[in-house]
């Protein structure tokens, strides 16, 4: 029984710009040496090999843009994971058994569906 799960996505604005760019670029040249005939750079590659290098870079952002932080609360379990990498629970599955498994200096404080490990800090559990 999941008792809270959350999925975040990497799709930033300023990270698709970043990602952008690098494309754009490449897609320009590809566009200039393949379809118009004019070799790109002072040292052109085979059209081939263009092709080969900007699909490998569009396949790459296109996963890399997909990618997906799943964490999942579990009743004594918390499971987090990013499923296009390795399977979720693989990076952690703390098991939070009796209230003497907590961390030291912690407590868990439950909010509906939503269960949160608080850690004292300056004397008060945040």
């Amino acid at each position: 029984m999941v008792l809270y799960r959350e999925v975040q996505g990497v799709l930033q604005p300023w990270l698709t710009a970043l990602l952008a760019g690098p494309v754009v670029i490449v897609l320009f040249g590809l566009f200039q040496q393949v379809v118009l005939g004019r070799p790109w750079g002072n040292h052109p590659v085979s059209n081939r090999a263009f092709l080969l290098i900007a699909g490998a870079l569009c396949l790459f952002v296109v996963w890399f843009l997909n990618l997906r932080l799943v964490t999942e609360v579990y009743p004594y379990t918390l499971v987090i994971g990013f499923p296009l990498l390795w399977p979720p629970g693989l990076i952690c599955r703390h098991r939070l058994g009796a209230r003497n498994d907590l961390p030291p200096n912690s407590r868990l404080r439950r909010m509906g569906n939503t269960l949160e490990l608080l850690h004292l800090h300056d004397g008060l559990y945040r």
